[in-house]
């Protein structure tokens, strides 16, 4: 993933590269089959609840003939400087303060290493995913039903794998999504279904496996709530729709984060054109 940050601007407070083409992220792969086969219309849902979307973009699903799946696509050419995607502070998926203190997904939380942290925002994708009526549902429908990340890969696969330092990893996060479903099937074990974080759904290193690689192939960490200071909270987050574009060394847009001195909510962020000529419509 190519991601860019900048500070050079009053109201540019972080900068992160994405491209609109249709080349998927390395080591992301995603099945083109999506969580349900209709799933709700997402850029209609981004603009209902106060978003906006480039009239010149669309998605597709190019499902029927690849392995590429869903992404955003230009249709037309667009001017340097353009907003092509702007989301409402409510609209990104985050683990906040929302998550009651003490309830079992925050117990569950707290059991994960700081450098799993994609693990962490899972567990709420993984929540909301089970909520029926979800506000996110449109979002999560959307999500690939799979992911072709080595995690995923047979015994003999993942021995085949020729570099050390990503086998270390891969075996790593194996090894922990083994230990975590142990861990939670303890933990939910004697929870009354008003108190079960995913609505008394079966969660197994499977289902784990999933809300991770999900996080970690599109979330993007930004700027929260401002601190005492001034300062802000630096948080992940997955963000619907701008997550759909691609990660690219060569950028034609970026995720800029405005300054706002009189509230301390989150910062709402938006996709903008870059000032290049665009060259990716179809």
């Amino acid at each position: 993933m190519a991601t860019s940050s900048s500070s050079s601007s009053a109201t540019k407070l972080l900068t992160a590269a994405a491209s609109l083409t249709h080349l998927r992220r390395p080591m992301a792969t995603c099945s083109a089959a999506r969580l349900v086969p209709q799933p709700p219309d997402l850029i209609r849902w981004v603009r209902r609840e106060g978003g906006s979307v480039h009239p010149g973009l669309k998605i597709v699903n190019d499902g029927a003939s690849s392995s590429l799946g869903a992404t955003v696509l230009s249709t037309q050419p667009i001017p340097g400087g353009s907003d092509l995607i702007s989301l409402p502070s409510g609209l990104p998926l985050r683990f906040d303060s929302s998550v009651e203190p003490g309830s079992a997904l925050d117990r569950l939380a707290r059991r994960v290493p700081e450098e799993l942290w994609a693990m962490r925002l899972g567990l709420k994708l993984l929540q909301e995913r089970a909520e029926v009526g979800s506000f996110w549902w449109p979002y999560i429908s959307n999500l690939p039903e799979a992911f072709s990340l080595p995690i995923f890969f047979s015994g003999e696969d993942i021995k085949s794998l020729q570099y050390a330092p990503l086998l270390h990893q891969v075996n790593k996060r194996c090894r922990f999504l083994l230990e975590f479903e142990k861990e939670v099937k303890s933990l939910l074990a004697d929870l009354t279904p008003n108190d079960h974080p995913f609505g008394g759904q079966n969660v197994d290193a499977s289902s784990l496996g999933w809300a991770m690689s999900a996080v970690s192939s599109r979330a993007f960490r930004l700027h929260g709530e401002i601190l005492p200071g001034g300062k802000h909270t630096d948080v992940p987050m997955l963000l619907p729709l701008i997550d759909m574009c691609n990660h690219s060394f060569d950028p034609n847009a970026r995720i800029v984060q405005e300054r706002d001195s009189s509230s301390s909510k989150m910062l709402a962020p938006r996709l903008s054109q870059k000032d290049i000529l665009s060259k990716i419509h179809q």
